[in-house]
């Protein structure tokens, strides 16, 4: 999974693109994922969490698909996080 930010002088994200292959889950999470952080700052984007994904797919999860519903929010708060030049917590993404 890519996903493209550009990103405005202000710190805001006016296009956000993603490209990826994978299952229907992921490519869900990822499509809801990136339209709902158009025009939002990037200090938002490392506020995000897990909930966030499953309240946007609006569908149970199973344990075997939560990484392929969090695989979007990861690439996007690395992204987040790169342009902050922060560090990303690794203990955020372990089941």
């Amino acid at each position: 999974m890519e996903v493209y930010l550009k990103i405005d002088e202000e710190g805001r994200v006016v296009k956000a693109s993603f490209r990826g292959h994978g299952c229907a889950i992921s490519q869900a999470s990822a499509s809801m994922l990136i339209e709902s952080i158009q025009n939002r700052h990037v200090s938002d984007l490392v506020k995000l969490g897990r909930q966030d994904i499953f309240n946007m797919l609006g569908v149970e999860v199973g344990p075997v698909r939560v990484k392929c519903a969090l695989l979007s929010l990861k690439a996007v708060k690395t992204a987040a996080y790169s342009y902050l030049g922060e560090k990303m917590d690794a203990e955020e993404f372990k089941e």
